[in-house]
């Protein structure tokens, strides 16, 4: 059966083979790129995202140089900017202690941040023909379905069983395309929603489909709890000069830039909101001037959902802070926002 699979996967991909910007490039640091873009990311949009950073950054040095607001403002809109940070950090290490060179085993990348079990598999067959299987989402769903494994992805004992499979299967001279095609078959046949079983040329010897159960695996043991935010954000401005911060501490967006920002327990509406900050209690003195409201935008991530709302209000002149920095309106764009910020700032004229 494990020989059957493997043969008809690759029989498949040679077939169908799928154009990626990075797909004939041996390089550890565009796939390590490519890579690290492409987690919680579609093809078609991190596509975009990978070939800015190739333009911007062609070369693991040029990335360790770059300022990291820099690499910020490349990644906005991706979401999950902890990667970013990764990345960067991670370039910096590779540059200045391993010469630009990634470690060409499996242990040695998973030493480098940011670089996790799948990863470093990936980079290593890709790059340098290291047979280890990259067990990713993808990879999850066709072999629990194909041989109907039960055991839930995320736990200890299944991500062990799932890897020691894809290490039995992987064609031990091919392990690059093998990892390649079980990608691609899980992206564009075996899809999470409505897999293309009719057409699916593993479908005689698949368990989930003699089952007529594939949309109950692969098994996941643990369920997301889903915390709910709110944010009213007061874009505060005297006509050519607005007040910014950058997002520090451990919390979402770090290292990203907010306006003033109100996070509330609860959906309230932005006059409240915006009577509980105290930077404006100190300009409720000076003719405010309430220019634009921007509501119902949100942003869905990973264990949370966030609601939020932005007041553009100009005043005679900015309050004194040391927490928020003061920036050109015709700058604004410049920074690296968060996505829910960037949708809210697109609907007014800054």
């Amino acid at each position: 059966m494990s020989d059957h699979f493997t043969k008809n996967l690759l029989a498949w991909h040679r077939a169908n083979p799928r154009e990626l910007p990075w797909k004939n490039d041996k390089d550890a640091y565009s796939i390590w790129l490519s890579e690290i873009i492409m987690q919680q990311t579609r093809v078609e949009y991190g596509s975009q995202y990978y070939l800015k950073f190739k333009e911007l950054f062609p070369t693991v040095k040029h990335l360790a140089k770059a300022d990291l607001q820099d690499v910020m403002k490349a990644w906005e809109g991706l979401g999950y900017y902890s990667r970013a940070r990764n990345l960067h950090h991670t370039a910096q290490v590779v540059s200045s202690e391993m010469d630009g060179k990634f470690p060409k085993t499996v242990k040695g990348l998973q030493q480098l941040k940011g670089i996790g079990p799948y990863t470093a598999s990936a980079i290593a067959s890709f790059a340098f023909n290291v047979s280890k299987s990259a067990i990713d989402g993808n990879a999850y769903r066709v072999l629990a379905r194909y041989f109907g494994i039960a055991t839930p992805i995320d736990t200890s004992a299944g991500k062990k069983q799932f890897q020691a499979l894809g290490d039995e299967l992987i064609d031990k001279q091919q392990p690059a395309e093998f990892n390649q095609a079980l990608m691609n078959f899980g992206a564009l046949v075996c899809t999470p929603k409505s897999p293309n079983c009719i057409e699916c040329p593993m479908q005689q010897s698949c368990m989930a489909f003699s089952e007529n159960a594939q949309s109950e695996y692969p098994v996941k043991a643990k369920a997301i709890k889903m915390k709910q935010r709110f944010f009213t954000f007061l874009l505060m401005h005297d006509g050519t000069n607005g007040l910014l911060q950058e997002r520090i501490g451990k919390d979402v967006w770090r290292n990203l830039y907010q306006f003033i920002a109100i996070e509330t327990p609860n959906e309230i509406e932005w006059q409240e909101a915006m009577e509980q900050n105290k930077l404006f209690q100190k300009v409720q003195n000076q003719q405010i001037i309430i220019e634009q409201v921007v509501e119902g935008e949100s942003q869905q991530l990973s264990h949370q959902k966030i609601d939020a709302q932005l007041v553009v209000l100009k005043v005679e002149d900015l309050p004194e802070t040391n927490e928020y920095r003061v920036v050109a309106l015709n700058n604004l764009r410049n920074f690296a926002f968060p996505k829910l910020i960037h949708q809210l700032l697109k609907k007014t004229v800054y």
